[in-house]
């Protein structure tokens, strides 16, 4: 019985973006070295054991994102060159796209919370400015509560930073 191996999501992304940003046709296995062995070019580029690097040819080629250029041969000497299908660019490009617009969510929801807290200090400001105008004589004890909100917003906002 043959045993159906899948490999986890995030390594046959990592292969199909790989293979996908940098010419395909430029890897191949060979009869002297094949995807499975860990010192294959690509295993080495992207860190990975030559299994894992198999395993997910296979998955990606059984899915159709990815095909062999020339069939392996059962000669001595032989080279495949593999290359992405159009589903598998397709895929690849959508992947590509997705992680962008992750990009820049991130970076709009850093420039909101940044903004954020400059509004914090602007409408603390003007409390703080109304309040000392209205009671002169509590001034020190405004500006101690002022610094102390300004000190918690810096630390809120950190924390909020540090989630994402």
């Amino acid at each position: 019985m043959n045993k159906i191996i899948f490999p986890n999501a995030k390594s046959w992304k990592r292969v199909l973006l790989y293979l996908y940003r940098h010419c395909p046709n430029v890897y191949f296995e060979s009869s002297q070295i094949s995807f499975w062995h860990d010192n294959h070019i690509l295993a080495q580029d992207l860190k990975m054991r030559g299994s894992d690097l198999g395993i997910c040819i296979e998955f990606l080629k059984k899915n159709e994102l990815m095909k062999d250029n020339v069939p392996p041969v059962n000669t001595q000497e032989y080279q495949n060159n593999i290359s992405l299908t159009k589903k598998g660019f397709d895929v690849a490009f959508e992947l590509e796209k997705q992680k962008r617009e992750s990009i820049e969510k991130r970076e709009n929801e850093k420039k909101q919370f940044f903004t954020l807290f400059l509004t914090l200090i602007l409408a603390s400001t003007s409390m703080l400015n109304f309040a000392i105008a209205v009671y002169p004589e509590y001034k020190q004890i405004l500006f101690l509560v002022y610094s102390v909100l300004i000190f918690v917003s810096v630390i809120w906002i950190w924390i909020e930073f540090r989630k994402r």
